[in-house]
């Protein structure tokens, strides 16, 4: 059995698997913070990956609790219906401000960003997914572009995006080594991600706040 719990030594949640691992399928439950907590992780992690995900049309569009998929099917004691919708609301509700609260005054060229919340905040900005800086397509949506690239790359601190193939690929065979200026606007390069290892779990204790409020506006209504 598997479980995600908060250790209060200042790492955040962490996994722990319990029973045999060998020869039997592993059954996941939850206790309702956590499950919550999971929730939220995935829902801020689709902020984080949706260009302009600050306007309700794109919010609308987040898969929150999507059912036969949700960690709210592995809640035990089972959670109703109705609270499952609640919770829902809460979480896109609540989330969706705390991250806004948690990236204002923040800039791009801050190092002591994650690359989670450096990409939630260049979301807010632009729309990064616009367009590869070196083969200029159209949708860099990172699956169906022309050029045939299945990833996106994204430069820190400006914050442009190229594919990984064969953009990227073909960059590196170019230049010797990682130091090297942005093909779009000459910025000197100080860290490089892909979007798709983008996930927030280095972002623990401002999933945990968000998960605490959750919970706080839950038993408010109850």
């Amino acid at each position: 059995m598997e479980t995600i719990e908060w250790n209060d030594n200042g790492t955040g949640f962490v996994t722990k698997s319990y029973g045999p691992s060998m020869g039997t399928s592993q059954y996941s439950c939850y206790k309702k913070d956590v499950g919550i907590q999971r929730e939220i992780q995935q829902f801020v992690c689709q902020m984080a990956n949706t260009p302009e995900w600050n306007k309700d049309d794109v919010l609308e569009t987040m898969q929150v609790a999507k059912y036969g998929h949700s960690c709210f099917n592995l809640i035990r004691p089972i959670i109703s219906y109705s609270e499952r919708q609640i919770l829902i609301n809460s979480i896109k509700s609540i989330s969706r401000q705390y991250l806004l609260d948690h990236l204002k005054g923040k800039k791009l060229n801050d190092c002591m960003m994650t690359d989670l919340e450096f990409l939630a905040l260049l979301s807010t900005k632009r729309n990064w997914k616009k367009g590869c800086a070196i083969c200029i397509e159209e949708k860099n949506m990172g699956t169906t572009c022309g050029c045939g690239h299945t990833e996106i790359v994204v430069f820190r601190p400006c914050g442009h995006a190229i594919c990984v193939d064969p953009c990227f690929k073909n960059l590196m065979n170019f230049k010797s080594g990682y130091s090297f200026e942005c093909p779009e606007c000459r910025t000197k390069i100080i860290n490089i991600f892909r979007t798709e290892d983008v996930n927030a779990n280095k972002n623990n204790d401002l999933i945990f706040r968000m998960t605490q409020r959750v919970l706080s506006s839950d038993q408010s209504k109850t």
